[in-house]
């Protein structure tokens, strides 16, 4: 994902992979906390990225009784250890399941900060972490302090406040990876599943729901259907444009139509605020949305000239909306 820029910010400098997480506005964004937790019911908490923390992507925390579930852990160590140490302090309980809904480094980059879980994920998700590496190369993080440097000069004299809110999300992305490069590492998902998965507990029974054909390859969200909530991680975001380069915009359109057909009322996001069922519907409505400005695109239109639906012309990172075009543009034409 490209960083927001008025010019700027040369996109030689842009560090790949660029998924940003929630809520806030700061300008320092060592200082922030990688979550805001909230309780949605009694025993179920999202985890919400603070804008210019380290965890970046929301997460969860499940209360099964006599175990706790976490899902999906941030980009750092540091996001990892917040969610386990909030995890077992809420709960009473040792974290035993980590569940990973996709291979991109801010779901997964806190993995290492459990005490010997099982880590749950597809197989394709699986795959990718492996080919990943254990670490974040030397060049990658060089790249991510020289950007990091410019962003908050940028900072010190942007008075946009749009603007300033997308940079202060790539400064806090930026600077997790530069903070956590001497211990991060990653751990690969040690069970897979590409099938649904049902854990029960004293407290309640929970739904591993792979969804193979959507953000990625290789996508699960988690239903408590009785506590009326899904954790549906980046297959929904509900205040940025979403990156769309690992996905299938197709089978994503068909799996958010499926995911109205299920029981929930609060849907926690990828990034962003606690949504609901409409959050659900307004994704599958920028889909086709995207749809449109590619077939512009194809068809002449310049994709910096094409202007975005008032429906969401103040989601962050308007720059990703530009390369979903380009995206679907091109996987329509091959």
């Amino acid at each position: 994902m490209p960083l927001p820029s008025r010019g700027l910010v040369p996109t030689a400098c842009l560090v790949a992979g660029v998924l940003l997480g929630c809520r806030g506005t700061q300008s320092q964004p060592d200082s922030v906390a990688p979550y805001e937790i909230v309780e949605i019911v009694p025993g179920v908490y999202a985890a919400l990225a603070n804008i210019g923390g380290s965890g970046v992507g929301n997460a969860g925390i499940i209360n099964m009784g006599s175990q706790a579930i976490v899902y999906d852990t941030g980009l750092t160590p540091e996001a990892g250890r917040q969610l386990r140490e909030t995890a077992e302090r809420l709960t009473g309980q040792k974290v035993t399941i980590v569940i990973n809904s996709h291979f991109h480094d801010d779901h997964i980059g806190g993995n290492q900060a459990f005490d010997e879980p099982t880590y749950l994920a597809t197989t394709s998700t699986q795959r990718a972490v492996e080919a990943a590496g254990g670490t974040r190369s030397p060049e990658s993080v060089a790249e991510a302090e020289a950007t990091l440097d410019q962003i908050r000069d940028l900072l010190r004299s942007e008075r946009d406040d749009k603007l300033r809110r997308d940079l202060t999300l790539v400064a806090g992305r930026l600077a997790g990876i530069v903070s956590s490069s001497d211990e991060f590492t990653r751990v690969v998902p040690t069970l897979v599943w590409d099938r649904r998965l049902n854990f029960t507990g004293s407290l309640r029974r929970i739904k591993f729901m792979p969804a193979l054909q959507s953000h990625t390859f290789g996508d699960a969200m988690l239903f408590l259907e009785a506590d009326s909530i899904l954790f549906a991680s980046d297959i929904v975001a509900t205040d940025r444009h979403p990156a769309m380069q690992d996905g299938d915009p197709d089978g994503w359109k068909t799996l958010l139509d499926s995911m109205l057909t299920l029981n929930f009322n609060v849907l926690v996001p990828g990034h962003g605020p606690l949504g609901d069922r409409q959050s659900v519907v307004r994704m599958r409505e920028y889909l086709e949305f995207v749809d449109r400005a590619a077939a512009e695109a194809a068809g002449g239109a310049s994709i910096d000239a094409i202007v975005i639906d008032s429906i969401f012309s103040d989601w962050m990172l308007e720059s990703q909306f530009r390369e979903n075009v380009r995206f679907v543009m091109e996987k329509r034409q091959q």
